[in-house]
């Protein structure tokens, strides 16, 4: 299995997982000329994606999956919920959390979350023993994600702002409390106790997303992580808004 990312924040998301005969899109949130560019870049073609699996309903989730579906034909996957919020989607396919999808060697399962949209859901991956967990867009985790994600070898995780920055940031105090609430975002520090509670080690095989703008700093990020892995922070991931991750291996 190999994973990478189109790029990763509010200005949009998606990122590409692929095993030897599989390509699948999670959330295609950037517009169609940039979708297309940001394939180019990782070597890839929009025929080339299996299929597109959505988070939920944001508009930098899902901003180029309606035109990207209709002009190549690629079944979407998504929660009641999400479809709800959502118009026109053709070849769409309706899940619930919990479910098991299977995509050739990829195994896809749908992790319910707790996010301010109207049935969210995060993925974990698996191909043989291997396990990736896609973990952004949270307001915090339950023993449900806890389970969910326990014993992945790769992780692609949220870590959207800094406590001291989005008190001190521009946003409207309305927009602060919904950030930084039960339905809203992971905090740097939300992160890390996350990574300690899964136990997570292998930080060449973690890489944060979601990284607020406004809000954030991977210098701050950085340091607190150093906690937890010590100098070989170093060579934790972090995707780019604008240039996303180049592809990571699975091996």
């Amino acid at each position: 299995m190999r994973y990478a990312s189109l790029g990763s924040g509010s200005r949009g998301n998606a990122t590409l997982v692929e095993s030897a005969t599989t390509c699948v899109m999670i959330d295609c949130g950037f517009n169609h000329k940039q979708t297309l560019l940001r394939l180019e870049r990782l070597g890839k073609k929009p025929a080339d994606i299996t299929a597109i699996c959505l988070t939920h309903e944001h508009g930098d989730h899902i901003a180029g999956v309606k035109l990207f579906s209709k002009r190549y034909g690629t079944p979407v996957y998504m929660t009641q919920g999400t479809a709800n919020a959502l118009e026109d989607i053709q070849s769409s396919v309706l899940i619930n959390a919990g479910d098991v999808l299977d995509f050739g060697e990829l195994e896809i399962t749908s992790v319910a979350v707790s996010h301010d949209a109207a049935e969210p859901c995060q993925y974990v991956i698996r191909e043989n023993h291997q396990r990736l967990g896609l973990l952004t867009d949270i307001g915090y985790a339950c023993e449900a994600v806890l389970n969910a994600y326990q014993d992945c070898d790769a992780m692609i995780l949220e870590a959207n702002y800094d406590n001291a920055l989005l008190d001190s940031g521009p946003y409207p105090e309305s927009v602060k409390a919904r950030i930084a609430g039960d339905r809203g975002h992971l905090s740097n520090e939300q992160s890390l106790a996350l990574v300690k509670a899964l136990q997570f080690e292998n930080v060449h095989a973690l890489a944060i997303a979601h990284v607020s703008e406004k809000n954030n700093h991977r210098e701050t990020i950085t340091s607190l992580f150093r906690q937890h892995f010590g100098k070989d922070v170093e060579k934790m991931d972090f995707v780019c808004q604008q240039r996303g991750m180049p592809w990571r291996t699975l091996a």
